[in-house]
């Protein structure tokens, strides 16, 4: 894969100085002589690397497929991530030079220890996890598993490369990154004001009476695209700080004041505190400096900002973003999460020196949820415990958790190294705060793990010029190498088939041509072996089966309602609780009371707080007449649905005195 690569046309220049926000410069320190010989480069090494660092900071957010993936818009960014870091292994000489000029750099050799350990723990929790193939690949919502996590460390390793032995590529990768957001936001802005040429905003929208929409733009959750817009402004202002060119200093403005604009309609109250608390980072820590925005520059954003929030006030916008303030005094605590937490700290002691596995945590988490949540939210289905913290202590162990706060101490202590160098470090700094508060209260993503990268690769590179040897690595790393960029590549290809394989099986089966779609089904499965949308099949099957058909078609349609639903047990993705559970419904419309009682067991052993198959194994054992064993069953779903679903509630309490 191929990445958008911008014109390098205006970094033909080699910068010998760092510029500074008051015109003043400084002369570029001496360097060693294995470092002085990659700068300036040569064109074709600089154009290859600049195209590598578009690719990267841009089809991080903008790889985007709807109506050719499955998961358009967790998929591709996962594929595109790993075929870059699969070109980088396949490349083992051009890798290696670049890692140990790195490893030259007291800074850089630090970024790749802490990224080191912390691509061992993940390895080691993935090792032992309670799902390696989930683990490895990832969930299909997020698409986080180990070989995306190790493909965003490899890339963001390579880019603080780049920026260390040449000072164009921070700028190349900041315009990029201006560009990403600015695009990303005018989309988000545009689904706010009910303009999508690509989505149903249905997708996007809550049911009514809410009229509150969250657009996701090409990040999947306003969450996640808020959190990528945070890095946005940050960074932007920080780019224009440096910037000599004004149609790029005007770009990047206009980026910031759009990508404000897009956290406003995104309605996060974490984006907005991470927002918030960056700014006021970066006012205190450039209170006083001549390194400050010039008079011109806060004039502009200043009318900008006015501009945009009379437009917004003006929009078809303005409505939904008024529901979702009202939403939040309604949701003080925050729905689930206090719970939520609480109980995932008891998940944490389970098993905290490696985790259970990346991912794993809707498969673990059922076991160890508490009545308490279970009586609060009967229906939720956890997906993951809404924080970055608690999910990589419960995913990959504390060991992972303290390698990721240590990164995050080490970026704070690099830009405060590189503070006379203006208001860019200040800006790195502000990005890396807002990330921490934002992320406490939802997980990391693809493209916000890729904005961590890119903040301590550059935070890294204007840390000082002091130098060490390079080390001297085996012989076999290149063929080592090599394969490893091969087995990626094969994995991050099988994520791609498999996707496109769905999506037209959902597009057949949307059209009534379910004949295609069960043709496409028999050649849809992934190789190597990973998880697939198995159970959302089956459901799809299992509804098509039940309306009236000849009975000929629907008996094939119940063969593959049945068999589908095994399958999404044999090979369970994170949604296995729930397979079983479909599994179980699916048996009992099928006939067959056996099957259907062993997965319904299966279901509540692996989530016994909750109440759904409890209820139906009650329903089911009063037909099979065994009364006596379907009395607790009936109480336990009784006690779980605590005060809500009141007409359900009702109906058990019937139940369960007429098995009296």
């Amino acid at each position: 894969m191929i990445g958008p690569c911008l014109s390098t046309s205006a970094f033909t220049t080699p910068v010998n100085s760092a510029k500074l926000s008051d015109n003043r410069r400084q002369a570029a320190p001496s360097k060693p002589a294995h470092v002085m010989r990659s700068t300036p480069q040569s064109g074709s090494r600089f154009h290859h690397d600049a195209c590598f660092l578009a690719a990267f900071v841009f089809l991080a957010p903008l790889a985007w497929a709807p109506g050719l993936s499955f998961h358009f818009d967790a998929a591709p960014k996962a594929v595109a991530l790993q075929l870059l870091a699969a070109l980088l292994l396949l490349q083992p000489g051009r890798l290696l030079h670049r890692l140990t000029a790195l490893y030259a750099r007291p800074t850089g050799k630090l970024l790749l220890i802490l990224c080191g350990l912390y691509a061992l723990t993940l390895l080691i929790a993935t090792a032992f996890s309670e799902n390696q193939a989930l683990s490895l690949y990832g969930s299909g919502w997020r698409r986080f598993g180990a070989l995306s996590q190790l493909a965003i460390l490899l890339c963001g390793l390579y880019s603080a490369a780049c920026f260390i032995s040449d000072p164009r590529y921070l700028r190349l990768a900041l315009r990029t990154l201006c560009l990403a957001g600015l695009l990303t936001a005018a989309y988000a802005v545009a689904q706010s004001m009910g303009l999508d040429p690509f989505l149903d905003a249905s997708l996007y929208a809550l049911p009514p009476p809410a009229k509150t929409i969250r657009p996701p733009a090409t990040l999947g959750h306003a969450a996640y695209l808020g959190s990528f817009l945070l890095v946005v402004v940050f960074l932007g202002l920080g780019a224009q700080s440096r910037e000599s060119s004004k149609s790029w200093r005007l770009l990047c403005l206009a980026a910031v004041a759009l990508s404000i604009a897009g956290i406003a309609v995104s309605g996060t109250r974490a984006v907005l505190a991470g927002l918030l608390l960056g700014a006021l980072l970066l006012a205190l820590t450039t209170r006083g400096s001549a390194a400050l925005f010039r008079r011109r520059t806060l004039l502009w954003i200043a009318a900008t900002a006015s501009s945009m929030a009379l437009a917004l006030r003006l929009s078809p916008a303005w409505a939904p973003m008024v529901s979702r303030a009202n939403e939040w005094t309604l949701d003080v605590s925050g729905g689930t999460r206090l719970p939520l937490w609480f109980d995932s700290l008891g998940l944490v002691a389970r098993r905290w020196p490696i985790g259970w596995g990346p991912e794993t945590f809707p498969l673990v988490f059922p076991l160890y949820q508490s009545l308490h949540l279970s009586q609060l939210y009967p229906d939720f289905y956890h997906e993951s415990p809404h924080s970055a913290w608690l999910d990589a202590a419960a995913s990959t162990g504390l060991a992972s958790l303290l390698c990721l706060l240590a990164l995050f101490f080490a970026g704070f202590y690099w830009s405060f190294r590189a503070r006379r160098l203006g208001l860019l470090p200040a800006c790195l700094s502000a990005a890396l705060v807002a990330l921490a508060v934002t992320h406490s209260f939802f997980v990391f993503t693809l493209p916000s793990l890729c904005c961590l990268l890119l903040i301590l690769a550059a935070q890294s590179s204007l840390a000082g010029p002091a130098t060490q040897p390079a080390p001297t690595l085996s012989p076999f790393w290149k063929p080592a190498a090599a394969l490893a960029g091969l087995a990626l590549a094969a994995c991050a290809l099988s994520v791609a088939w498999t996707d496109f394989a769905y999506q037209r099986i959902q597009s057949h089966l949307n059209a009534g041509n379910w004949q295609a779609a069960i043709e496409w089904h028999a050649k849809a499965w992934p190789w190597p072996a990973g998880p697939a949308p198995e159970l959302w099949y089956a459901q799809r099957m299992t509804k098509l089966a039940a309306l009236p058909n000849p009975e000929n078609i629907r008996r094939i349609l119940w063969t593959e309602a049945v068999e589908s639903s095994r399958q999404a047990i044999l090979h369970p993705g994170e949604d296995a609780n729930l397979a079983y559970y479909n599994a179980a419904v699916v048996e009992v419309l099928a006939q067959n009371a056996p099957q259907a009682e062993s997965d319904l067991r299966q279901a509540i052993q692996r989530a016994p707080n909750w109440y759904q198959p409890r209820w139906l194994l009650c329903r089911l054992l009063a037909q099979t007449g065994r009364p006596a064993e379907a009395r607790p069953q009936c109480a336990q779903a009784l006690t779980q649905l605590s005060g809500s679903h009141q007409e359900l509630q009702k109906l058990i309490t019937e139940t369960l005195a007429a098995l009296h």
